[in-house]
């Protein structure tokens, strides 16, 4: 199901209209003029190509979990293989690529006798993403620590099979989720120090927009990755406690909970300010009287 969504939207994306609705709906949620050809252009052609590469990433993670399927077949209902394995490397696929995208190209490419403008004071990922998106990650993951800490701790006592909780896939899943928060830890420091080859004020700020969504896009990685090791370490209590019913680790509102937890975090990180929240930060003041007018957002380009 998975390639064949990624496959799909990939192959979608190709199409002028698909591209041209894409550029849309950016637009209207980071709420800043258009202004030139030029920046109309840059951004229609990162965002496509940024929708491709995650689209591509994600197929490419898919297509691994199916390879770890075949060499290492799981019992139990495929629901919970998708959730712990297929999920996780769709994700990683596709914040990966769009990522390594981010960190390749600039969105403007400005010859050298070109004028640059220098930005006034330092930003750093605070400017980028609300207090509450960069703490839900660390706060996920200090409840997934806290959880198979004590589990092991009873299962050292003998209040629960230690056994039956290593066997479960809590502790890589929480080893998983660590190298993927430092990871993008690591990778937003580099963002920040990426140079911003612009020329004025709202190439800068359209710059701005597309670091935005790539600091967006690593915080909702690091939650998703967090809340199914936190999701996981609950199904490896649930396993200590009793390792003969483990097939009713996957009951429905075993599923309901992880699937709607999941869903929530991608909702948070999508929705409620979570695009415009750096041009509150960065660019309150800042009128972009001198160029407002341009084409419209859905202006096709060439590629």
């Amino acid at each position: 199901m998975f390639a064949l969504l990624a496959a799909s939207v990939a192959a979608a994306s190709q199409f002028r209209r698909f591209r041209q609705s894409q550029m849309q709906r950016f637009w209207d949620r980071v709420g800043l003029p258009m202004g030139t050809d030029e920046i109309n252009t840059s951004v229609a052609r990162r965002l496509h190509r940024s929708d491709t590469a995650q689209w591509l990433g994600g197929l490419a993670g898919t297509l691994v979990a199916a390879t770890v399927l075949l060499l290492t077949p799981t019992p139990g209902p495929i629901f919970g293989f998708s959730w712990l394995v297929v999920l996780p490397a769709f994700i990683i696929g596709m914040s990966t690529f769009d990522v390594a995208l981010a960190l390749r190209d600039s969105l403007f490419t400005k010859r050298e006798d070109s004028p640059r403008m220098a930005r006034a004071a330092a930003v750093d990922a605070a400017d980028y993403m609300s207090p509450w998106r960069r703490a839900t990650a660390p706060l996920l993951l200090a409840l997934a620590v806290a959880l198979d800490v004590t589990v092991l701790a009873m299962g050292a006592a003998g209040k629960v099979n230690g056994g039956a909780f290593l066997q479960s896939m809590a502790l890589p899943f929480l080893v998983l989720a660590l190298v993927v928060a430092t990871g993008s830890k690591l990778v937003s420091q580099r963002m920040l120090q990426q140079p911003q080859p612009v020329s004025d004020p709202l190439e800068l700020a359209w710059d701005d927009a597309l670091r935005a969504d790539t600091f967006r896009k690593l915080g909702q990685l690091s939650a998703g990755l967090a809340w199914l090791a936190l999701a996981a370490a609950g199904l490896g209590l649930a396993e200590a406690i009793d390792p003969s019913h483990t097939s009713s680790l996957w009951s429905p509102y075993g599923e309901l909970a992880i699937s709607w937890g999941f869903i929530a975090i991608v909702m948070f990180f999508g929705y409620g300010g979570a695009y415009n929240y750096f041009r509150h930060r960065l660019w309150t003041n800042t009128a972009f009287a001198a160029t407002t007018q341009g084409p419209a957002p859905s202006t096709p380009y060439q590629p």
